[in-house]
């Protein structure tokens, strides 16, 4: 068996502004449409807003959540370095109070 050579898809083939947008393009490629699993048609189409996923083999539209969206958002380096240096400070704390947890724990326990 020989296998095929596929080509990465680094963007979308087509971008829909509107649900009516998608709408109409898949009811005129339904057949085609759906031959692809919706990981390859969110590489292919790019739907403002949303993202196809099939629920019980019926292709539907879901709104993003914010989490999908986040690599959008330009982030500098000096908010990243602020943001570790505050997990930082909170994880030093966080070890703190376990530390007083467990001597008290074991302080109780040795009574």
């Amino acid at each position: 068996m020989e296998l095929k050579v596929i080509e990465k898809i680094s963007e979308p083939l087509k971008s829909f502004e509107t649900v009516d947008d998608i709408s109409k393009y898949y009811m005129k490629h339904k057949v085609s449409i759906d031959q692809h699993t919706t990981h390859k048609l969110n590489k292919m189409y790019f739907i403002k807003d949303h993202r196809l996923t099939r629920i019980h083999g019926e292709l539907q539209l879901k709104k993003r959540i914010n989490d999908e969206t986040m690599d959008e958002i330009p982030v500098s380096n000096d908010d990243l370095r602020e943001r570790i240096a505050k997990i930082e400070e909170q994880l030093t704390e966080h070890k703190r109070v376990i530390s007083n947890l467990v001597e008290f724990i074991n302080g109780s326990n040795t009574q």
